[in-house]
């Protein structure tokens, strides 16, 4: 049986076919020898075998690769998260995003997954919060129902309840707004919704009982 650790497997195949020997099971194995190069083999070089004998042997994969397990980094802040996988000789990099549920600071996603194997220098990624994102109110003081909830939703606000309070001082204000729980320039989260206070429609008064009597003697002198 030749000798074939230290040939490459294509070289390996070949010693052992020409020396009239079949090919056996073949092995993969983490060593320091170079990748593709037979680390064993058996039976062992230079013993006496039948032709037709399968010749088995071990091919190195190279150095066994160091790995990190990908730790939970959800909810820490960033200086944590980072320093988590500088520890575990990971290469981070950084994105920020606007999240509703996480204060800006902490971490919102990250990629791969909590418990994946990864090799020791692996890139890997976690997105940082900024916060909500935010709008500020608009003056809605004039407006209908439907102006105010236009003017709402264009800053990606919402309008909730319009109620009806007390009557217009003047047929030009019936049904607009005259207040709004959340004062105009105040920063919200998007989505927040936004109450208005409306007059009722304009009733005007009714003459006085003098003024009736005037405008009658008025008719009568006429």
């Amino acid at each position: 049986m030749p000798g074939i650790v230290g040939l490459t497997t294509a070289n390996a195949q070949k010693a052992i076919l020409d020396a009239g020997f079949r090919l056996g099971i073949v092995h993969y194995e983490a060593a320091a020898a170079p990748v593709d190069s037979v680390i064993a083999q058996t039976p062992k070089a230079g013993e006496m075998l039948v032709p037709g004998t399968p010749i088995s042997f071990t091919i190195s994969t190279g150095p066994k690769v160091a790995e990190a397990t990908m730790p939970s980094l959800i909810g820490k802040s960033r200086m944590d998260a980072e320093a988590a996988l500088g520890a575990l000789k990971l290469t981070v990099s950084v994105t920020e995003d606007y999240n509703n549920t996480y204060a800006p600071g902490l971490v919102s996603g990250q990629s791969p997954a909590q418990g994946t194997v990864l090799a020791e220098g692996s890139a890997v990624s976690i997105t940082v919060s900024k916060g909500p994102q935010t709008a500020q109110v608009p003056n809605l003081t004039g407006m209908t129902p439907e102006q105010a909830k236009a003017s709402l939703e264009a800053v990606g606000l919402k309008l909730g309840a319009a109620i009806e309070g007390t009557a217009a001082p003047d047929e030009n204000s019936s049904g607009k707004v005259y207040s709004q729980d959340t004062a105009a320039g105040i920063t919200v989260a998007l989505g927040f919704t936004v109450n208005v206070i409306v007059y009722k429609a304009y009733a005007a008064p009714a003459p006085s009982p003098a003024a009736d009597s005037l405008q009658g003697a008025a008719d009568t002198e006429g």
